[in-house]
């Protein structure tokens, strides 16, 4: 119960800067005056009684020095005419002469002269020093006996009496302007937050209701700049991001039309070649019990593919076949020997050739593989494999197919920078709305650092301020500049690691940099987006892994990865929970990516990576992003990533890559 009403009230604070500023100042205006006014209360209090004593025992001793002579005649006249010139005295309750038995010898009011005083505090001067006594002070009154003396003996006492009722209605007077000049300081503070805070949060709701606008798919909202302070230049800044994204955009929805016509004429080549090449699957298993298609044919066919088909024998590698369409998307000779087996002049990347020509010594199909490959002319160029184990004339053999890809390589890669910016635009709209909060208290904590320097002017100038006072307000000081450097260093640390990641993302650069430093700045970087969702992402990285390789595509990746799970692995109402660990194994650097959601189903994993594949069709899922992961992990960063899930279990994607990326290009 306490915990809730603590989240509602964190809740409510924190809700808006304006209210933040107002409550604070609001609240340190009031503690402030309460302070002041009840110290100058108990001041005041202390003073008028240190005030009335002094008085009181003044009049008291200056009795007894009048009276002097009078007692000593035993003149009542002479002592009732002392006694009667001090009754003009303002407050005065009583003054009297009394002897050292308690008689009294004179007093302002007649009918007790000649009686015997019996109350307590009368009595109390029988055996009391012969001193000025101040023998009782309350709210109503100070009493007070002087002694009457004559060559160093004590002949009588001189007693007054006044009343403190002015001094207690002055007291409550002050009490209640204090009370007054409190209300009037909160409702001044008040109002000078509002025009403060309005003027400030107002810049602020604007760059976040432009960001949602933008979020939301309005394109031509912008931030309307009429300051030049750090905002105004935070405005232009946004403003300037929301033109590169818009024109993004625009290219994106170009290129995507132009893949769609590519995917579109490309598919009626694929089936037209997936047909011709079920064909010869079939024509190939009828003769492997007994070659029953001449050779003259089977090189018909193959030769009338679109596709370019080379045919390679397991052990030792050598190819046997190629058809014409791949001497000329290699260049090669067609007269040349056909039984080389310099393969390595045909691949871009050593690390291709390796896992290609591995599956076929050991025998094995493979499918989907997306290459980058070398012309003898040097020309360079995008394969799409596929391989089929077969038995051509007597011996084991792969027959590979090779399809050109290279245009949709390019619109994939216009793709890919067009994500770039669209997650820029979303990592702007979430940092925008983030530093509110820093800022914001960090405004509060400045307007009472200026409320403070004001009271130290004003108790300087005032006169003399106890150490106390002094440290008190020091130390006021002291806590209110703490509360802003801590809540600024928050906004910049925040920028900093948006600043580092914005220019990874944005760039193709290849750098060094520390994996669990670097990791750390993507989560932060990734917090306002988390914080919408509801969800928690957590570290587990070993230290001190240094990398040298593309950091933006590293960013990219595991932006990426940690946004589809934000989006597909929760429910509406689940907890959800998101962790990257990272280690160094050997020369490579380990990451897995997991977390706790409803995970897929084994045909989906299958599928994750493929092309324009998505289980968000209609929700503005485009099927690329997992495909673009897949493609940055092993053509840039040169690893492998793969993807383990079931149903109710959460997901893992493990990516493995080496710590220096590969600079390695096999010379054509």
């Amino acid at each position: 119960m306490i915990y809730r009403l603590w989240h509602r009230i964190a809740g409510l604070w924190t809700a808006s800067i304006r209210r933040q500023l107002m409550l604070g100042i609001i609240a340190v205006h009031a503690v402030l005056m309460t302070i002041f006014v009840f110290d100058l209360v108990i001041r005041q209090q202390a003073f008028l009684a240190e005030q009335g004593v002094s008085q009181t025992r003044s009049l008291a001793e200056t009795m007894a020095a009048n009276s002097t002579s009078w007692v000593l005649a035993n003149d009542v006249l002479g002592l009732e005419e002392v006694v009667s010139s001090q009754s003009r005295y303002p407050g005065l309750i009583y003054a009297m002469i009394i002897s050292p038995e308690a008689r009294v010898l004179g007093h302002s009011d007649r009918q007790y002269v000649g009686q015997f005083l019996q109350d307590e505090r009368s009595l109390s001067l029988l055996a009391a020093e012969r001193s000025t006594l101040v023998l009782n002070q309350n709210n109503h009154l100070i009493d007070v006996a002087a002694p009457v003396m004559v060559n160093g003996q004590h002949i009588a006492w001189a007693r007054v009496a006044i009343s403190r009722d002015d001094v207690v209605r002055n007291l409550d007077i002050v009490t209640r302007d204090g009370i007054l000049y409190t209300l009037a300081a909160i409702v001044v503070g008040m109002l000078f937050a509002f025009f403060m805070a309005r003027g400030m949060t107002a810049s602020l709701q604007q760059m976040v209701s432009v960001a949602n606008d933008l979020r939301e798919g309005k394109p031509d909202t912008r931030i309307a700049v009429n300051r030049g302070d750090e905002l105004g230049s935070l405005g232009n800044s946004f403003n300037a991001l929301a033109d590169a994204v818009e024109k993004r955009e625009a290219e994106l929805r170009h290129h995507r039309d132009h893949l769609e016509e590519l995917v579109s004429a490309r598919t009626k080549d694929l089936i037209k070649e997936v047909s011709e090449r079920k064909q010869v699957e079939e024509d190939l298993r009828e003769s492997r019990a007994a070659i029953e298609v001449s050779e003259g044919r089977l090189r018909r066919i193959l030769d009338s593919s679109s596709a370019g088909i080379s045919v390679v024998q397991q052990e030792p590698l050598k190819r046997l076949y190629a058809n014409q369409r791949f001497f000329q998307m290699f260049g090669l000779d067609p007269d040349a020997a056909i039984e080389t087996t310099d393969f390595m002049i045909t691949y871009r990347h050593a690390v291709d050739a390796d896992l290609v020509l591995g599956l076929i010594s050991r025998g094995e199909g493979f499918n989907n593989i997306v290459i980058e490959r070398a012309a003898l002319d040097g020309k360079l160029w995008w394969s799409w494999l596929d391989g089929i184990p077969i038995e051509f004339e007597g011996v084991p053999a792969v027959i590979i197919w090779h399809f050109d890809v290279t245009d949709q390589k390019r619109a994939e890669a216009d793709l890919i920078q067009s994500e770039k910016m669209a997650s820029l635009g979303g990592l702007v709209a979430g940092v925008a709305h983030e530093i509110n909060t820093p800022i914001g208290i960090g405004v509060t904590a400045s307007s009472h650092m200026l409320e403070i320097s004001r009271k130290i002017r004003e108790t300087i100038l005032g006169g003399p301020v106890s150490r106390q006072k002094l440290d008190q307000i020091l130390s006021d000081l002291e806590e209110t500049a703490q509360i802003t450097s801590s809540n600024l260093f928050r906004a910049a640390d925040l920028i900093r690691s948006f600043k580092q990641v914005a220019a990874d993302q944005s760039s193709d650069a290849r750098r060094t940099f520390d994996l669990a430093k670097y990791l750390d700045e993507i989560a932060t970087s990734m917090k306002p987006r988390l914080a919408q969702s509801g969800h928690s992402l957590s570290l587990d990285c070993e230290q001190s892994v240094s990398m040298d390789t593309f950091p933006g595509s590293l960013s990219q990746i595991v932006t990426n990865i940690v946004l589809n799970a934000v989006i597909h692995a929760f429910d509406t109402d689940a907890d959800g929970k998101i962790q990257i660990s990272a280690r160094k194994e050997n020369n490579h650097a380990v990451l897995a990516i997991s977390d706790n959601g409803k995970g897929m189903d084994r045909d989906t994993v299958k599928r994750i990576f493929d092309p324009f594949f998505t289980t968000a069709r209609g929700h503005g899922g485009t099927g690329l992003g997992l495909h673009i992961v897949f493609n940055q992990v092993t053509q840039v960063l040169g690893g492998t990533i793969q993807c383990s899930s079931s149903r109710g279990n959460g997901t893992t994607f493990t990516i493995r890559c080496p710590l220096i990326a590969s600079e390695q290009v096999v010379a054509t």
